[in-house]
């Protein structure tokens, strides 16, 4: 996976995609750059359902009424309070959907609209928006086999994720990465075989992650010149949020206090607080952040 810009503002950016179904993908993404997962990341990509504008009904509506026509003219008639502003809105919109072969516009300026104009219309929304994502790997596909983490194979393995995958490209090396996993989860006495079915130890790949996020902490303890220092259930975490750190377990953030730090499961909200305090109460399995006003800027 790559990024870039997908406009001149950069308001909205692309993600370049190799696809487990063997084809490449553009797909834009409404994302702050610090959000953005890496280069080599793994990710799922949806799109929500796509609605007609309401000006679209007010299009269909009249040219339904007019032989599958529509024209300004006819809307005045349609809406005789309706100002030359609102129905250059429209016209507009028709434009829009003419150059997407919606719409054919006629010699006299009035516009041929098909039945199916308002289905059509919500697909051309749906094509336009930008996708869903959920980030299933913060880091590689080349680090998975042997990560000590709990990772994206392990729940295909036992099946509670569906690849559809093509023989070659990602997809290829999605279904040798599988195999390379259960390979090393059964050598390391992480799982075991129960027919064609695998059962993997996920408390002892907890630990494991544990031990993980434990040795980060260590190494970047050298960094910061500060104590690595790892907070319990139930302990409210307050510092600043600095950096964030990619593992094969996820995206942890790393969060300062004067003599020590912490890494915590990362959330998207906390780009909004990088270099500002945050505060949460550590639960099972990850953190809820507080974001009220603090001293290090307005509240979210």
């Amino acid at each position: 996976m790559g990024t870039g810009a997908a406009d001149d503002a950069h308001e909205r950016r692309f993600l370049a995609l190799d696809g487990a179904d063997g084809n490449q993908w553009h797909v834009a993404v409404e994302l702050k750059p610090g959000a953005m997962p890496p280069e080599g990341a793994i990710i799922e990509v949806s799109r929500g359902a796509g609605s007609p504008r309401k000006s679209d009904l007010t299009i269909a509506a009249i040219a339904e009424r007019n032989g599958g026509v529509y024209s300004n003219e006819l809307h005045a008639i349609a809406d005789p309070r309706s100002t030359a502003d609102y129905r250059l809105t429209h016209k507009r919109r028709l434009e829009a959907l003419r150059r997407a072969r919606v719409v054919e516009r006629e010699a006299d300026g009035s516009w041929r609209v098909p039945d199916d104009y308002v289905q059509r219309a919500a697909d051309f929304e749906r094509g336009r928006s930008a996708a869903n994502i959920r980030v299933l790997s913060f880091v590689s596909l080349e680090e998975l086999p042997q990560a000590g983490a709990r990772t994206l194979l392990d729940d295909a393995l036992e099946r509670r994720g569906n690849f559809e995958t093509a023989p070659a490209g990602f997809g290829g090396e999605l279904r040798g990465a599988l195999v390379a996993r259960r390979h090393w989860l059964i050598e390391q006495g992480l799982a075991k075989e129960e027919g064609a079915r695998i059962v993997i130890d996920r408390k002892r790949l907890a630990l494991m992650e544990q031990e993980t996020v434990a040795t980060t902490g260590a190494r970047l303890s050298k960094q910061l010149g500060k104590a690595f220092d790892q907070p319990v259930e139930g302990e409210r975490l307050t510092g600043i949020y600095r950096q964030s750190v990619d593992l094969p377990a996820g995206r942890f953030a790393v969060v300062e206090r004067s003599m020590e730090f912490s890494l915590v499961p990362w959330q998207e909200a906390l780009e909004a607080r990088r270099g500002l305090e945050v505060s949460g109460v550590i639960k099972r399995g990850g953190i809820t952040w507080e974001f009220g006003r603090t001293r290090g800027g307005p509240a979210l």
